[in-house]
């Protein structure tokens, strides 16, 4: 609860074809200077909408939602918000030992709720915070008189150009063939492996790198290893992801094929070569992340 009251395949198509036309909807307001402050509002209450799910602990991604949306604010509006009535009535209880003790229980209360997996409830309190933020900023953070804020400076724009071009690169890596995972594809289920692609817009396989290229079937597997466990859920492994778990961990024994070859029992010794001159060094592999693979067609989701 209390989305379980409305779960129903209504539902499910509502929020699919709803979330493209509300982010549309964000985007554009944040493009526009005399809007920004409702799509601000808009965003951060989108993102607390997603965080009511007791699926998984959502509202971490969501807290980082709120703290991007409110970079959208102008230094001039910041300015308002701090200096009005009520943000200075914060600033003063928030000195008083009541008011202190009683966020401390709302927290306290939150991290209880996340720790028993309750994460609707994790959210609801968190809203307790970020919704009486939301009124200010509606209050107080559209422009005034039809004014602009002062032009930020060069750095500025360099900084966020980077990170702009770094975030969309990192996002298209799939389709490049390189990595899958950390890309923001959330529940997609995009299938880009082996040379197949479902994606709408791009239906050809991924290139001009082939990591991608190659799927490790795996019939077996040591124990307490990652390929067993996913074995065990019916999924697979992009070989080169194979081969980095070998690294970390070379006792390992898979069973598997690749392509229209069977490895039986296979250690990181019989791969000795593939490892020294396939693999990037550890430190680059921390970003270089695969999705486990799944070969059913259409993919089944599961959140």
């Amino acid at each position: 609860l209390p989305l379980r009251a409305i779960d129903g395949p209504l539902m499910h198509y509502t929020a699919i074809y709803g979330t493209f036309v509300l982010e549309g909807i964000i985007i554009v307001l944040l493009f526009v200077p005399r809007l920004r402050h409702f799509g601000i509002v808009a965003g951060i209450a989108f993102h607390m909408l997603l965080a009511l799910s007791s699926y998984a602990m959502y509202v971490s991604f969501t807290t980082l939602a709120i703290a991007l949306h409110a970079l959208f604010l102008s230094e001039a509006s910041a300015g308002r918000i701090w200096r009005s009535t009520a943000m200075r009535m914060v600033v003063e209880r928030s000195r008083n030992p009541a008011y202190i003790a009683l966020a401390l229980v709302l927290i306290s209360a939150a991290a209880l709720a996340a720790i028993m997996r309750e994460y609707s409830i994790t959210t609801m309190l968190g809203m307790l915070m970020v919704v009486p933020f939301c009124a200010l900023v509606i209050r107080y953070g559209g422009l005034v008189d039809g004014g602009s804020d002062r032009k930020r400076p060069n750095a500025a724009h360099a900084i966020g150009g980077i990170v702009a071009v770094l975030f969309f690169a990192n996002c298209f890596m799939p389709y490049l063939g390189l990595k899958s995972a950390q890309t923001v594809n959330m529940f997609a289920n995009l299938r880009l492996e082996a040379g197949v692609s479902n994606h709408l817009l791009f239906p050809q396989g991924p290139g001009p790198f082939t990591y991608l290229d190659e799927v490790a079937i795996i019939e077996s597997a040591s124990a307490d290893s990652l390929a067993a466990g996913l074995k065990r859920q019916g999924l697979h492994m992009v070989f080169y992801d194979l081969l980095a778990e070998y690294r970390r961990h070379p006792e390992m024994m898979v069973t598997f094929t690749l392509g229209d070859q069977r490895f039986v029992d296979a250690t990181a010794s019989d791969f000795a070569r593939e490892i020294n001159q396939v693999l990037m060094p550890e430190w680059i592999n921390k970003w270089f992340h695969f999705q486990p693979v799944s070969l059913a067609q259409p993919e089944t989701c599961n959140v």
